[in-house]
Order: structure tokens, then C-alpha cells, then sequence
């Protein structure tokens, strides 16, 4: 028997969550195929090999990955006292793909993006699924709408995915802090006491703590803020949390008083922990404005049927929509705070982006909450509400179409569209050919003074920046010894 025409017509006028699920997924791998076809033309650069330079001679000397970890550990130890105290994002640093070999440096935006996604998998299931009592698609559709901006649109996608001693820093450190704070939740939200979720939180706590001071400082103050919270409820679980948080708060203050800090320090001026502060929250409404603008906006929609569904059926009263907003805002605010502090500036590009990855789900999350406030306020009821499960067709595709659209005349500055461009131009094509030649002088035995001619044209989306013509540059002096040479001299 045929289904009727009926039927039919309300089969296409809704798209199922599972059928719009699979759409996103297939759209989202795609747009990563610009980014892993041109990782093959990236290459180390500037801070790659001052921090990988005596592991990768480690490694060339004796073969041995135990050597190649202490001496990681040693020269970890030997920066937290000279220069930084992120001791756990400094060991990593070391550690980059290029110390094995030049050619696995291309692994780089593999290595980020795994962990964004598992990362955000985690944390997005904890969230959307397990408290907010989403289905496996619609927390699904969620991520995978959150992975798109947070890789597409993230402010610097160059130092946040294919710059290894950046990306390592900030977007990998990121992942570690938003497993915790998935962990946190998990933790919280569960009725069986899981003492490995509280093990796994207390190794992740230092790692966090160790990392930069954006993650380190917002897991703080998120656990603080979670114990608070679970005592003010009369959850007995806040004890159980004092303990990593112990390990958060020990981590973050080895990192802070690092004599490493006093050395960088004294080559800045800082202006004062009350400026900071306050421009903290003047720079935190500049970047909100900038970040949620109209491509953004658009994209992330897609996650408010969800959202709506969710608070619907919650059995929360979202009494406190200002509050929460309030609040949110001042987290959001707070990871200005740090570089701020530091030299009085929001800090390079980099450090922009785990600020941008936490506006994201810090938008949710009230979005969710004023919806849920909206429906109580005015009494949404269920006879009110759209009873056919799934997206409307016609939204949908509008919303994609309207992206499609926008994007095109208010074009943001998307990863893939860079990588796409610097591939079609075949400026990485020659970026590549150009990396290739300089390695092969630097690895010619014969020559203990290298002049290595500069970069051509080199593609925006892999490029950092050169050594430079004085020998003593820092940078000169890393690259030569890398490579075991006496001087490297960028040719005039």
C-alpha cells in the first residue's frame, strides 16, 4: 500500500533530526577538506624550534623516545625558570611533530582538530544529552553546528591550527579544560560516586592549571563556582570537588609564581589589577560585538528548535534570566584579565581564540535559559508549540540558503575558504617547494653558516613569519641550532 500524497507532503515538510544530523556531518567533514589538503604544505616556524630544538637532538642522537621525554622535562624546567610557568603547555610545546622528522609537522591541524572534536563530543554529550535530556541527534546536531564555528570562524585559525607551539598553548589546552569542565558536570549531574571521573578530574586539573592563564583561570572559577553551587543545594558532592580543585588551584599558582614569569615580566608594563579589570570588561563587549556577528548568528540558529525543545520539557524554573546573564558575562570577561594584567593589551591573536570557543557555548547557554524563562513567563503550552518532531524543511534550508548568501557579501574569514584560496592560487603549493629547498641547505653537512633567501608570496593561512637577517636574532639562533648549524642568516 502506497503512503498517501498526505503523507508524503508532511514527510518533506519536516526533516527528520536524524536526516538533518547527517546533512550537518556530511557538510562539516567537507568543509575540513580544504584544511587537510593543505596541511601537507605546512612547516615548522619561529617558537617550533626553540622549544623542540633539544628534543629533536635528543632524538637524533639516540633514537630514544624516553631520552627525547626527559629531556622535554629538563628543558621544561629550565624555561619555568627563565622565562614561562604554563609548565604543562611548555612540555607539550616541546614535543612538537617536527622533532620526529619535518614531514609528520603536517600532522598538526590533524592533531587539533581530533581533539576539538573529541573534546566538544564529550562535553556536548554531558551537557545537551545527560542534563539537558537531549536525544543523541539533537546533541549531535549541536556539536557538530559548535566544531563548524569553533574551526571555521575561530579569530586565528592560523596560530590555532597550524602553528604547533601557538595551537598547542591555547586551542589543545582548551580541549584538556573542556574535558574537566565535562567531567565537573558529569560528576555533579551523576547518582553513583564514580571515584575514576574524580582521578581523571584531579590529572586534568593540574594539566589545566599548567596550561595558559585563560583556560587555567576560568577552570578556577568555574569550580569554585560549581562547589558553591552544589553546597548552596545541599549536594553533598561539593566535598568530593574540593579535591580537584585543590589540584587546579595548586597547578595554577606553580605556573603563576614562576621565577620564568618575573624574567618575561620585567620586559612589560603592567597596568594594575583594577585597570585590568575594568578592561576587561570593556574589551569583553567589543569582542562580543565582533564575534556574534550575522554569519554567526545565522549558523548557530540552527541550534534554537533544540534549545526551545529542552527548556520546554525541563523542570527548571529559569527565574534568573539577568543573573545568569550577568554572571556568564563576567566569566567571559574574566579571560581578558590575564594578558591584560600582564602588558596592558588583550595579548596576539592566539589568545583570542579559547575566549571565542567558550562565547560560544556561554551564547547557549543563555539563549537556552531565556527561552526557558520566555516559556514560563508567558505560559507556552504544549497546544502552542509545534507537536511534529524534527526541523521544517523550508527553515532549514532557508537558514543554510541565508548563510550561503550573507556569507557571501559579508564574507567571515573562514578556514577553509583561506586554505581553499592559498591552494586554487597555488601560492602553498610553492610555500611547500620554498620549505623544501631551505631544509635541504640546512641539512647540507658541508655548510656551518646557511643564507637561506626569503619566502615568496607565502600563503596567509600557514605563514607566521621569517627568521631574520641578524644572526643573533632569537629566532636565527634557534633555527641554527635545530639543525646543528653555527649561524642562519635570512639573505637581503
Amino acid at each position: 500500500m502506497y503512503p498517501s500524497p498526505r503523507k508524503k507532503y508532511q514527510a518533506f515538510l519536516y526533516l527528520s533530526e536524524r536526516v538533518i544530523c547527517i546533512i550537518l556531518a556530511l557538510f562539516f567533514i567537507l568543509s575540513l577538506i580544504p584544511i587537510f589538503r593543505i596541511a601537507p604544505y605546512n612547516a615548522p616556524n619561529s617558537d617550533d624550534y626553540w622549544y623542540g630544538a633539544e628534543s629533536h637532538l635528543a632524538f637524533e642522537d639516540t633514537g630514544s623516545v624516553f631520552e627525547v621525554i626527559k629531556t622535554s622535562a629538563n628543558f621544561t624546567k629550565e624555561i619555568y625558570y627563565n622565562w614561562q610557568g604554563t609548565f604543562f603547555s611548555v612540555f607539550m610545546m616541546t614535543l612538537q611533530p617536527g622533532i620526529w622528522g619535518e614531514q609528520f609537522y603536517m600532522l598538526t591541524p590533524y592533531i587539533m582538530i581530533f581533539f576539538m572534536i573529541l573534546s566538544s563530543l564529550f562535553f556536548c554529550y554531558v551537557l545537551f544529552k545527560r542534563i539537558l535530556q537531549m536525544n543523541t541527534s539533537q546533541f549531535l546536531i549541536i556539536t557538530i553546528i559548535c566544531l563548524f564555528i569553533e574551526i571555521q570562524m575561530l579569530p586565528g585559525s592560523t596560530q590555532g591550527l597550524f602553528w604547533y607551539n601557538s595551537a598547542i598553548f591555547y586551542n589543545f589546552s582548551y580541549s584538556i579544560f573542556q574535558t574537566l569542565i565535562g567531567l565537573l558536570l558529569l560528576y555533579a549531574s551523576s547518582e553513583k560516586r564514580h571515584i575514576s571521573i574524580l582521578v581523571v578530574m584531579c590529572i586534568a586539573s593540574i594539566f589545566v592549571g599548567g596550561s595558559n592563564y585563560i583556560s587555567a583561570l576560568l577552570s578556577v572559577l568555574l569550580m569554585v563556582s560549581a562547589i558553591i553551587l552544589l553546597a548552596f543545594f545541599k549536594n553533598k558532592r561539593f566535598k568530593h570537588l574540593l579535591i580537584p580543585l585543590f589540584f587546579n588551584v595548586a597547578a595554577f599558582i606553580i605556573s603563576v609564581i614562576a621565577p620564568g614569569n618575573g624574567v618575561r615580566q620585567a620586559l612589560c608594563t603592567s597596568p594594575g589589577v583594577v585597570s585590568a579589570i575594568i578592561q576587561s570588561f570593556e574589551n569583553a563587549f567589543i569582542y562580543m560585538q565582533e564575534w556574534l556577528d550575522i554569519p554567526f548568528l545565522i549558523i548557530i540558529s540552527l541550534c534554537f528548535p533544540l534549545l526551545f525543545s529542552a527548556a520546554k520539557k525541563s523542570t527548571m524554573e529559569f527565574k534568573y534570566p539577568i543573573l545568569v546573564a550577568a554572571f556568564s558575562f563576567c566569566l567571559f570577561a574574566a579571560q581578558f584579565c590575564p594578558h591584560l594584567y600582564a602588558d596592558g593589551t588583550v595579548g596576539p591573536t592566539r589568545c583570542l581564540n579559547p575566549i571565542f570557543f567558550s562565547l560560544i557555548f556561554i551564547f547557549l547557554i543563555n539563549v537556552y535559559y531565556l527561552m526557558g524563562y520566555a516559556i514560563r513567563k508567558f505560559n507556552i503550552k504544549d497546544d502552542e508549540a509545534p507537536k511534529k518532531a524534527g526541523y521544517h524543511t523550508v527553515l532549514f534550508v532557508g537558514i543554510i540558503g541565508l548563510f550561503i548568501v550573507v556569507s557571501y557579501f559579508l564574507p567571515p574569514d573562514m578556514t577553509m575558504t583561506r586554505a581553499h584560496a592559498s591552494l586554487a592560487s597555488e601560492q602553498a603549493q610553492d610555500y611547500g617547494k620554498q620549505t623544501e629547498a631551505r631544509i635541504e641547505m640546512l641539512k647540507d653537512e658541508t655548510q656551518s653558516i646557511v643564507y637561506l633567501p626569503p619566502y615568496q608570496n607565502p600563503p596567509d593561512v600557514l605563514w607566521v613569519g621569517d627568521i631574520m637577517e641578524d644572526p643573533n636574532d632569537i629566532y636565527n639562533r634557534n633555527l641554527a641550532k635545530f639543525y646543528r648549524k653555527e649561524a642562519v642568516i635570512l639573505k637581503p
